[in-house]
């Protein structure tokens, strides 16, 4: 498909397109919106939706836009062309999207970010294998709170329907083999939801916002919608038997308006994204005033919504009813998500790409758009059933196991330390001696985790020798390597770490408590033998325990590059070497601290000048790192970094220690946070500080004035005027001469304000 940016060569389109949201911009109040308050006035609401939209600028946009696309050469004029948008709603207005119907089936991808919009467009193109895979893809959960029941509706054709909103919908999904799941209680419908069914119709009353405002925040406004307090299977004025009262005959459900206002809730945008997480890929239909003037279509878009129909403008129970129920029954029958809108409005409201001869619409205030790629269906269940979704590492199909080419652990050893403690954890793994390195070396960068075990270095070491620079890149790739209970000489590793084999205990002292290496997924005891310590080690690195009398190194470890090292002195045994085990295994998982950025407000420093190192803290995805316990030392200074926010920190040199602190400096810096790798960098030579050339200024300064100096005794040789004024010309002659004589007259008047 063609692929075109609508500003074209004059922007006339989205210029159309702003006009056609201009009769949005304006809502003076008016009553009747029953969401937060029964009878409250509400500016969103105003009767100037009822303004809403100017069908003289809806025409002329749709009509711009199959001229846009003839004068490339691709307007069919024969069938209604999907049409992807997307932008943005505060870029492009929705109501342009409305326009284009229904010579045109427009679907919005209202993306704020090109890596959101990918994500969406994407998962509209595997929508169907992801709607095959959700939890609960033959149910449909239908929400009907505020509806209409038993009204009789004449559509744009002049045809009847007898508009039974709940039984109309369920019907038809019923029809196509769908299970039914009908709640309006908050709890209930967020929950279900969440258990990823195929469609969501919800029909409620909406709003903008909590409180009035004039002109209305639209687009992008919360969005706030109602339900109920405690689960019911819908709606109703009098009891679940007397869904509408005899006393207004009205045909319309709106529980609002009756004693049955006790139980009413309002919930928001927000309550509804904290409510729910992954919600499989299913359409949504919005019966509500407003919603679509909200961020509540992209939100449910993020949690995985691949379709979602609403209204930026206020709706009528009826015609928006009758549109619901068309949208359900042409989903059904294998419309498209745009197709279905497409029929719906061009029976309930205004179609601007080919208006009505002679006559108004049935309703005009139906101003739905969709969400979405256009494309889209609703897959009914019995021709696609449910695909249970399996683990790719683990499924197994005939005792093949196809995830599990190569294993994502690797361990090394000479006995049967580690072979039988990760049998008995149940962890999958692949076990190396001397004899077949050469394989483990070839399979190395596919592995995750590498263990060796305790006490076998000297069988190992001169196979590790030679391939440093083998580890060095696997750990440097995302790997995670481990070394337990070394006990002989670690020269080989392409890190400067040192083993000093003197010292002995049967317990250690944590220095570095929270590290999930030593508490994720099992707190480890320091009651474990040790042999040895680390007489090196590198400033990179963190030292996670100590000897029993908290002075040697005996656990250490930290990330390098995009994967972890962990080095130990000990030698766990019983349950203590199994959680030791585990933990080293899923210490992949745990999020690492990494500076990913570190800047310096000047570049060349002066003694006695104040400067702002600023730092952002990340984990390896760039998810950013707030509240961490941040400190940082030019040389020996230890300062503490202020948190800023957004992952930010800053370190302030005020003017005295940089005044008192001449020279090169290197920097050193640890951050930890619970639950994170600890930070350990050093930079050498990070900051230079120069004293203050008085000796250059002093000569600079002499020389200046030596120059000056020559010049006023030149000029005053040649008996010139030393000023810098220019020679007057006749005519400034005769201006100050008038000047002088209109400065010498007195004017009494002006003196005494007469």
């Amino acid at each position: 498909s063609p692929v075109f940016s609508l500003c074209g060569t004059n922007n006339e389109l989205t210029t159309r397109a702003q006009e056609t949201w201009a009769p949005y911009l304006i809502g003076p109040e008016i009553d009747n919106i029953y969401v937060i308050s029964k009878y409250e006035n509400r500016a969103e609401n105003g009767w100037y939706d009822e303004r809403i939209p100017n069908k003289f600028s809806m025409m002329e946009s749709e009509a711009s836009f199959e001229t846009f696309l003839t004068s490339r050469g691709a307007y069919n004029s024969t069938t209604p062309q999907p049409v992807v948008v997307v932008s943005p709603v505060s870029l492009l207005p929705m109501s342009f999207d409305r326009s284009l119907q229904s010579h045109f089936n427009p679907g919005r991808i209202p993306a704020t970010t090109s890596e959101l919009a990918s994500v969406l467009i994407n998962r509209g193109l595997l929508h169907r294998f992801l709607f095959l895979e959700a939890e609960q893809a033959d149910t449909s959960l239908v929400s009907m709170y505020a509806y209409t029941d038993g009204e009789i509706f004449v559509d744009n054709n002049y045809d009847y329907h007898l508009l039974y909103q709940i039984e109309n919908t369920t019907d038809a999904l019923e029809d196509a083999g769908f299970i039914i799941e009908s709640h309006v209680g908050q709890n209930e419908v967020f929950a279900m939801l969440d258990t990823q069914v195929a469609l969501w119709s919800l029909s409620t009353h909406g709003t903008l916002t909590e409180l009035p405002r004039d002109p209305p925040d639209r687009p992008g406004a919360v969005g706030y919608f109602s339900m109920r307090n405690t689960d019911s299977p819908y709606g109703f004025e009098d009891s679940v038997t007397v869904r509408e009262s005899p006393s207004d005959g009205n045909n319309l459900v709106n529980p609002v308006v009756f004693p049955e206002i006790s139980n009413h809730v309002v919930k928001s945008t927000f309550d509804l994204d904290a409510a729910i997480g992954n919600i499989g890929s299913p359409i949504v239909i919005l019966t509500a005033c407003l919603l679509g003037g909200t961020e509540m279509p992209l939100m449910l878009m993020k949690h995985g919504a691949v379709a979602v129909t609403a209204a930026p403008r206020t709706v009528y129970f009826t015609s928006a009813g009758m549109l619901s129920v068309l949208l359900a029954q042409s989903l059904c029958e294998g419309a498209t998500a745009a197709e279905a809108l497409s029929y719906g409005l061009t029976m309930t409201s205004s179609d601007y790409s080919d208006p009505l001869v002679g006559r108004d619409p049935r309703d005009y205030a139906n101003q739905q758009v969709l969400f979405g790629d256009p494309s889209v269906r609703l897959y009914e269940p019995t021709t696609s059933p449910h695909i249970t979704a399996v683990d790719p590492l683990e499924g197994s199909f005939n005792t093949h196991v196809p995830g599990q080419g190569v294993r994502s652990v690797a361990a090394l050893g000479a006995s049967s330390y580690l072979p039988s403690t990760l049998t008995s954890l149940g962890v999958d793994f692949v076990y190396y001696e001397a004899t077949n390195y050469t394989e483990f070396l070839h399979l190395l960068p596919l592995r995750k985790v590498v263990l060796i075990e305790p006490n076998t270095l000297n069988d190992l070491g001169s196979s590790l020798s030679s391939s440093s620079s083998a580890l060095n890149t696997f750990v440097r790739n995302g790997g995670v390597l481990v070394v337990f209970g070394v006990s002989e000489s670690i020269s080989w590793l392409p890190w400067p770490i040192s083993f000093e084999a003197t010292g002995s205990g049967t317990s250690i002292t944590f220095e570095d408590p929270t590290h999930p290496f030593l508490t994720s997924p099992n707190e480890l005891t320091t009651t474990v033998d040790y042999s040895g310590y680390f007489s090196t080690v590198w400033a990179n690195l963190s030292v996670l325990a100590t000897d029993d009398a908290g002075l040697n190194p005996v656990i250490i470890a930290g990330a390098v590059g995009s994967g972890k090292v962990a080095l130990t002195t000990t030698h766990p045994s019983g349950s203590n070497r199994n959680t030791t085990i585990e933990n080293a295994v899923v210490w992949n998982n745990a999020p690492s601290i990494i500076l990913s950025e570190v800047s310096v407000n000047q570049e060349i420093i002066w003694a006695g000048d104040q400067v702002l190192i600023q730092m952002k803290l990340t984990d390896l995805v760039g998810n950013e790192i707030e509240s961490a316990n941040f400190y940082l030392w030019v040389n020996s200074s230890q300062f503490s970094a202020l948190d800023v926010g957004n992952g930010y920190y800053t370190i302030n040199l005020v003017s005295e220690w940089t005044r008192d602190n001449i020279g090169e400096f290197g920097l050193r810096i640890v951050a930890f946070k619970s639950g994170y790798d600890t930070l350990n960098l050093e930079f050498e030579q990070f900051i230079l500080v120069r004293p203050i050339p008085i000796l250059m200024i002093a000569v600079l300064g002499g020389g200046l004035i030596a120059v000056a100096g020559g010049w006023i005794y030149w000029k005053k040789k040649r008996g010139e005027s030393i000023g810098w004024k220019r020679k007057s010309s006749p005519q400034d002659k005769r201006k100050e001469q008038e000047q002088r004589k209109n400065d010498s007259k007195s004017y009494v008047k002006e003196f005494f304000g007469v």
